[in-house]
């Protein structure tokens, strides 16, 4: 497939997709943007012709059924995730999904046994290309920080309380929304994985009249022993970022897990012996590098956004939410055991 274009489609194209996604995959050479779906059919029309797309649709049958694509893009609600990439993969195509990988643990894993060798699904848990992440992470491997002893982690913003991403039976609630997030940045910059977790949280009525989760605050404990804490919230001003601290310095970061590319990141390095400095961060676009990575990944590179990896980030929501409704500590082995 490297010597023609990927033939590519993407399902869902709300305001998400046409802020964050088709600008970004009209920059990708390999691509070629070949069809589009909206529940709104003068709104597809509409998107269609603004990007010179040849198909478009508001039916999804419609759009499984165009036989012209090698990839499909799936920006849908979060309770739709299984349904569409197990439909995206059983039509022999290549997928890529916004995260989280599903609602739920048990459908992360009924989509793990569907893959095959032949079979390519990416999750874009994008972060793991943020500059800040990455510098971090390097320098922590460096060893310029010492021994790590904590690292904090915070992701805050204020979305109207209506919608989707705020009802619960659609997948909604801050730990699916941004929780997931943060909870994959930990898993990155301490290539460990979370042995326990203790949660507290807000929760509020959707407009169906249950429970969601809007904000929470966490303790938990890497299995190479490292305490971590994080917080995450969707009525709060915006903010986010990180504090790494070491034996031999520490790392902050303002605005760190953020998809915009206006360069407001920033990154410190607090020296024991040699004071502080910035360390300089190139402007990038997550969207961009994730997309990219992806048809490099349908080229036979090897992913770095692979499907096990989502899994686990699910399964660590599931245990953080568990934690808030009990007010214990869930020990993440017996959580996945029960």
């Amino acid at each position: 497939m490297s010597d023609k274009k990927i033939r590519l489609g993407v399902l869902s194209c709300g305001r998400f997709a046409q802020r964050r996604i088709l600008p970004q995959i009209i920059k990708i050479p390999s691509f070629s943007l070949c069809a589009i779906h909206n529940r709104t059919l003068s709104k597809a029309r509409e998107i269609a012709e603004h990007y010179k797309i040849p198909f478009y649709t508001h039916i999804e049958k419609d759009f499984f059924d165009y036989p012209h694509l090698d990839a499909i893009i799936i920006c849908s609600p979060n309770y739709l995730h299984q349904k569409h990439i197990l439909l995206s993969l059983r039509n022999g195509k290549a997928v890529f999904s916004e995260k989280p990988m599903t609602p739920t643990y048990e459908q992360s894993q009924e989509i793990l046994t569907e893959l095959t060798e032949e079979k390519t699904l990416v999750i874009g848990q994008c972060y793991r290309f943020k500059n800040t992440l990455c510098v971090a992470k390097k320098l922590i491997k460096e060893g310029k920080l010492g021994n790590l002893l904590s690292i904090k982690v915070h992701m805050h913003m204020n979305i109207p309380k209506t919608g989707w991403r705020m009802t619960k039976r659609y997948g909604g609630g801050v730990a699916l929304e941004i929780g997931v997030h943060v909870i994959d940045s930990i898993r990155f910059l301490t290539d460990s994985e979370f042995t326990s977790i203790y949660s507290l949280g807000k929760q509020i009525l959707d407009d169906q009249q249950e429970d969601i989760d809007i904000s929470f605050s966490a303790l938990a404990e890497m299995k190479n022993g490292l305490p971590v804490s994080f917080d995450a919230s969707l009525e709060a001003p915006y903010s986010t970022g990180f504090t790494i601290v070491g034996s031999k310095g520490f790392l902050e970061s303002t605005y760190a897990i953020r998809g915009d590319d206006d360069g407001r990141e920033s990154l410190t390095f607090f020296d024991n012996h040699d004071g502080s400095f910035d360390v300089p961060l190139p402007k990038q676009n997550v969207y961009y590098e994730e997309l990219a990575h992806f048809a490099n990944v349908i080229e036979g590179a090897e992913s770095q956004l692979t499907p096990e990896n989502a899994a686990e980030n699910v399964k660590i929501v599931e245990a953080l939410k568990l934690s808030m409704s009990t007010h214990k500590r869930v020990n993440i082995e017996d959580f996945v055991l029960a």
